[in-house]
């Protein structure tokens, strides 16, 4: 899994599976929305089989937004910009953690990168923090915030961002990969992280995955616990492959498998068609 989901003691497992590459960009034929008890998915041409509903759910984790990219040969780099605009994070009666990251998944491995935030942990509730989540490798936060809150409710336990402009851009090569966080287009950070399994091209099977999640840091993660997110908005966000270049990433784009909202009771989405932005917010019940 990613570390979107259960946090203990900042040591996260994996368990996300493959998922089947496709040979083609999907045609955009038709815009579909399944709505089942405790998820929906939105997905173009390819419905998404058991097997990938199965390695996208993760019991007892709250809700969660992940939007998958087809897998077929050719992906190397995912971006996107976060808007944060009278957002607001809080912590209820359970500690809970805040994450909003790309993940890069070069089958069977995978490897986090984005910010999170703990409104309820003195050490994580300045602002939002650069993250990384590599396979074999302990899960790693900055001690600093890269993007301070406007507004920090210790008592009550919130953090509020006005007007804050957030670059993600996460690139994989040979046996690398290249990690970029910027604000209002300054670079804040900067890293090659190398590992062997880290490999892209028209031969490599890769998938990248844009999420956001509102969990418990070290218990499975109570709906009724009274935790939110609220507005987060990713725009600009693109898939980079060798032989094309940049397409489009968003809700319906062709290279697209699916958008999974898991308890999408607790989420508030905003589709972004074949080329906008997409809000999310998720707000847990008191």
């Amino acid at each position: 899994m990613s570390f979107s989901v259960l946090l203990d003691n900042d040591d996260l497992n994996h368990n996300f599976g493959y998922f089947e590459t496709q040979g083609q960009m999907n045609p955009n034929t038709s815009y579909n929305h399944d709505i089942y008890d405790d998820y929906e998915v939105y997905y173009t041409s390819y419905e998404p089989n058991a097997n990938a509903i199965s390695l996208a759910t993760e019991e007892n984790h709250g809700a969660y937004y992940y939007k998958f990219s087809l897998s077929w040969g050719g992906n190397y780099l995912s971006e996107m910009d976060v808007s944060l605009n009278n957002s607001v994070l809080h912590s209820g009666s359970q500690s809970t953690n805040i994450y909003i990251y790309i993940c890069a998944k070069p089958a069977p491995y995978s490897m986090d990168f984005g910010l999170m935030a703990n409104p309820s942990d003195s050490t994580r509730n300045q602002g939002l923090y650069a993250c990384k989540n590599p396979y074999g490798d302990l899960f790693w936060a900055e001690a600093w915030p890269k993007v301070y809150a406007n507004t920090v409710d210790t008592t009550n336990n919130t953090m509020t961002f006005v007007n804050k402009e957030i670059q993600i851009r996460f690139s994989v090569g040979s046996g690398s990969a290249e990690l970029y966080m910027g604000v209002n287009n300054t670079c804040v950070y900067y890293e090659v992280y190398s590992k062997s399994w880290l490999v892209s091209g028209t031969s490599a099977t890769l998938t990248f995955m844009q999420g956001v999640s509102c969990v418990a840091a070290s218990e499975d993660t109570d709906v009724t616990n009274g935790s939110y997110v609220t507005n987060i908005t990713l725009s600009d966000q693109n898939i980079y492959q060798y032989s094309i270049g940049a397409k489009a990433f968003s809700t319906y784009s062709d290279v697209t498998y699916f958008v999974f909202l898991r308890q999408p009771d607790y989420i508030t989405y905003t589709p972004g068609g074949t080329n906008g932005s997409e809000t999310i917010s998720i707000s847990y019940t008191t």
